[in-house]
């Protein structure tokens, strides 16, 4: 029986190691392709969806308002109509634009908060700049060497706590006190620290001020802001509140049922085409993601454990006690296994398949009034979907069900990545 050595196993070992880190990292540029044309169809879906949602609520009329609910089922426009909602906050919206107009900050608004000239903006500058200067100061202390050390340790202070008779620290401490007092200018650290202090107690007097000229110039500066706001806000009313009215509406149509929603259609083709075309990407988005989920976490659950198992194996035979060891060719063949070609083959087959569903655009034969799966009607029932629990649980609850290819399915031979034989 033919065997190798223990170093030609490690050896050998290491390079099927590699081989499988690379199919692992294969995984997630697989899973990053994924996400990217994933987000690509949310993309689509919101804007089929805005699309439904234009349809449905084209403008605020009586007449449009009146078809929301028997069309989609929300009744929130009912409960809160929206044009009486319009024309009572045209009446808020005026009184609040008039109420600010007489408010004596606004009227003084530029002698106030006049970027170079107001008096409020003028002081807060003026503080901030104090402030600064001090702050500067301040830092100039901090940056000598031992200040900050010998402030914070009292020095030259009743609390002090170190005396000369006990420590050598006190004669440091009178050295470096001495050192730090000269490099600032200063006869002794008492004058010293009293300097320091001082500044401390500028600073947050100052500050104090610079924080009321803060709040004074931001409550001008609010009055303005909600002034504009409210004027643009009054000016495109309508339109502001068709755009609010469309994204509530869009909320329900995201999560409402989409066979109930096509049977409140009416038979128009305008509602019918995007719903279908909303209910499709839908779709699309869950299979794929469930495609995905079973395919990478296949492939990272075979790998890691392969990985894991061979890393052992190597671990063993690299220690010294196995250097004349040799290890028969059946069990090393057994053990060097990679499952990196036969993980491609699948993920290949996964590719075609995925494409297959994500490149589908027939929407428009989708038939809500027969039982049919989306998912049949996308890979025109050649691809088996029974680990996609909705196709499981449509199949067990319809036992004689059969999906009849429709003749005008877009479908063909060269994008099903399919042999039919």
């Amino acid at each position: 029986m033919s065997s190798i050595t223990a170093q030609q196993f490690v050896q050998q070992g290491q390079v099927t190691l590699q081989s499988m880190q690379q199919t692992l990292r294969e995984v997630d540029q697989s899973a990053n392709r994924h996400h990217q044309q994933l987000q690509s169809l949310e993309t689509s879906f919101e804007q089929a969806l805005d699309e439904l949602t234009a349809v449905n609520l084209p403008d605020l009329s009586r007449e449009t308002i009146a078809q929301i609910r028997p069309r989609t089922g929300y009744g929130q426009f009912t409960v809160r109509d929206p044009l009486q909602k319009m024309a009572e906050e045209r009446v808020t919206l005026a009184g609040r634009i008039q109420q600010i107009e007489t408010d004596s900050l606004y009227g003084n608004r530029d002698e106030l908060i006049h970027p170079v000239t107001g008096s409020y903006t003028s002081q807060f500058s003026d503080l901030q700049q104090q402030v600064q200067a001090i702050t500067e100061g301040i830092e100039r202390f901090s940056r000598t060497p031992f200040f900050n050390e010998l402030y914070a340790l009292n020095y030259d202070t009743p609390n002090y706590p170190y005396r000369w008779w006990s420590s050598l620290r006190f004669y440091n401490d009178w050295k470096h006190g001495d050192e730090a007092s000269a490099a600032l200018g200063f006869d002794n650290f008492q004058a010293t620290r009293e300097e320091y202090s001082r500044l401390l107690e500028s600073r947050k007097e100052l500050q104090g001020f610079l924080a009321t000229a803060q709040a004074q110039v931001k409550r001008v500066q609010d009055l303005v802001s909600s002034h504009d706001q409210a004027v643009y806000r009054l000016k495109n009313l309508e339109a502001v509140t068709l755009q609010e009215c469309r994204q509530s509406l869009k909320e329900h149509l995201k999560f409402v049922d989409r066979d109930q929603l096509f049977a409140w259609s009416g038979g128009d083709p305008s509602r019918e085409a995007l719903i279908k075309r909303v209910g499709g990407i839908e779709k699309k988005v869950e299979y794929l993601q469930q495609l995905a989920d079973q395919q990478f976490g296949q492939e990272r659950n075979q790998l890691q454990a392969s990985i894991t198992k061979l890393n052992k194996k190597v671990a063993k035979f690299s220690r010294p006690k196995y250097q004349n060891f040799r290890i028969a060719r059946e069990e090393s063949d057994l053990w060097l296994q990679d499952p990196s070609g036969r993980i491609r083959d699948r993920r290949e087959r996964f590719w075609r398949d995925y494409d297959v569903i994500y490149v589908y655009d027939r929407y428009d034969i989708y038939d809500y009034s027969r039982d049919m799966l989306w998912w049949d009607l996308m890979t025109d029932g050649r691809i088996d979907g029974n680990f996609i629990p909705e196709v499981q649980v449509f199949r067990s609850e319809n036992p004689d069900y059969r999906f009849t290819r429709i003749a005008d399915s877009g479908f063909s031979m060269t994008n099903s990545g399919f042999d039919p034989s």
